[in-house]
Order: C-alpha cells, then sequence, then structure tokens
C-alpha cells in the first residue's frame, strides 16, 4: 500500500491504511498566548473507524523531517494514548517559521502573527491513491491586514522532501489568489 515514510533526527516511522487516510501536518501558531510548534501524524482507517497516531510532538528550533511516499509494508506501532503537548507556553522566538524543499525548490513560510500549516495526505480507497501537499499560512499584521498564503502539489510514489524548523527572513509561499 501507499503511504508515508517521516524520519525524524533519530527515528523513522511507518503508515499506510488499506481504506483511508494518513497524513503528516507541521502546525505553527502565533496567536493570542500561543506560541507553538507541532507534528501529527496520524489518520482515519475507514474499515475500523479510528483515528491511529504514530507521532505527536512538539518542535523546537532545529527539528528537521524527511517524509517520502513509498511502498508500505508494516506500519510502526500506534500510540495508545496521545500525548499532551502544552503548546500555549513556549517561548518561540517570532521568526520562527517552517521551510518546505521538494525537489529543487525551497518555500519558506514566517508570520508576525497567525498560523502555519504544512500537511501531506495519502488516501487510499478502493483501487485508487491520491496524494497531496498543502503548504498554507494566515498572517495578522499588527496594522489589521489580513493576508493568506498557499501553495498546493501533487505528489506520487518515490516523491521526498525535507522540512525544517527554523529562523526565516522571509516569506516565500505564494499569496493566495
Amino acid at each position: 500500500m501507499i503511504g508515508l515514510k517521516l524520519t525524524t533526527d533519530n527515528k523513522t516511522f511507518f503508515a499506510s491504511l488499506k481504506e483511508g487516510s494518513i497524513g503528516v501536518i507541521i502546525s505553527r501558531m502565533i496567536r493570542d498566548t500561543r506560541n507553538c510548534v507541532s507534528v501529527n501524524f496520524g489518520g482515519y482507517d475507514m474499515q475500523t473507524e479510528t483515528y491511529p497516531l504514530w507521532l505527536l510532538q512538539k518542535l523546537f528550533l532545529g527539528a528537521k523531517f524527511t517524509v517520502k511516499v513509498e511502498e508500505i509494508t508494516v506500519n510502526s506501532p500506534i500510540i495508545q494514548r496521545a500525548p499532551e503537548i502544552e503548546s500555549h507556553f513556549f517561548e518561540h522566538p517570532k521568526n520562527i517559521g517552517v521551510e518546505l524543499t521538494l525537489k529543487e525548490e525551497k518555500l519558506s513560510a514566517v508570520v508576525e502573527k497567525g498560523s502555519i500549516h504544512l500537511i501531506v495526505t495519502v488516501l487510499n480507497k478502493e483501487d485508487k491513491t491520491e496524494i497531496d501537499l498543502d503548504f498554507l499560512a494566515t498572517n495578522h499584521s499588527n496594522n489589521g491586514d489580513i493576508t493568506k498564503y498557499w501553495c498546493k502539489k501533487n505528489l506520487q510514489l518515490g516523491d521526498e522532501f525535507m522540512i525544517e524548523i527554523k529562523e526565516i527572513e522571509k516569506m516565500t509561499l505564494p499569496v493566495q489568489s
């Protein structure tokens, strides 16, 4: 089955579902008292109507991930109970953002106030597979303006990309039209 392989600095996770969706979600949130970065690797199994979770953790400056679309024969163990993430109390510098490197292209997102989400999904249903990457950001500037950024990529078996949590000088994600 087609699924995702997620590699962090010291661990590798594999996941695929025969009938369902799996996804890796990297989130950066700066709103009110929330100042957090996290990763969620989970899914929805249509056969059992359950939500398996393989990884949920807070992230910090320097975190790096490689994600590859590949044939998965054995899934990593599912987390039985999701760990609690005290996401509201981290003191991340405001210029911490998310950088995506896919093939030769680099896209960066950083917001003054708002959110950044990088979402990779694999949907296996019947004999069809859809694989998408969405990278989006919403910036709420201090003067009240809201700007939305978005990039969508269709992925295929064998595609691999890197995600890094780092200091970002400039938004290179295109403005949503």
